[in-house]
């Protein structure tokens, strides 16, 4: 589920939200398997778990460091990222190129919301690339 405003206000220009909700493919660090997992960002955080009510695991954006189609990834439209105090790369695929491209719209606004409200410069803190 997207943000109503994600895709467009009243006026038809696109603004863009730091939250976002749905589900992504991610994959498992050992085994290199695909599970369908319900993905939850907000603010500086992203949780995710096996049903929308159990979303018990997360990661910290603080700092992060996103990667699009990382060169390890099975599947199209795959991103990974890594929290800075961690040295787990979480991979995770959408189901189509408009899904990617929001999922990474939201990680990276997401990420800039909480520099705006501690006042760091993001361009510093989180990486895009």
């Amino acid at each position: 589920m997207v943000d109503e405003e994600a895709t467009g206000g009243a006026d038809g220009r696109k603004k863009w939200t730091n939250s976002k909700e749905g589900w992504l493919f991610k994959q498992s660090t050992l085994w290199r398997r695909w599970k369908k997992l319900y993905v939850v960002v907000s603010t500086a955080q992203m949780k995710y778990g096996a049903t929308p009510d159990r979303t018990d695991k997360s990661i910290s954006l603080l700092g992060c460091e996103i990667r699009t189609s990382p060169s390890s990834a099975s599947r199209e439209f795959t991103f990974s990222v890594k929290a800075v105090k961690s040295s787990q790369i979480h991979t995770f695929a959408a189901e189509s190129e408009e899904e990617y491209q929001l999922w990474l719209q939201t990680l990276y606004v997401a990420r800039l919301a909480d520099d705006r409200t501690q006042g760091t410069d993001s361009s510093e803190a989180c990486v895009l690339q």
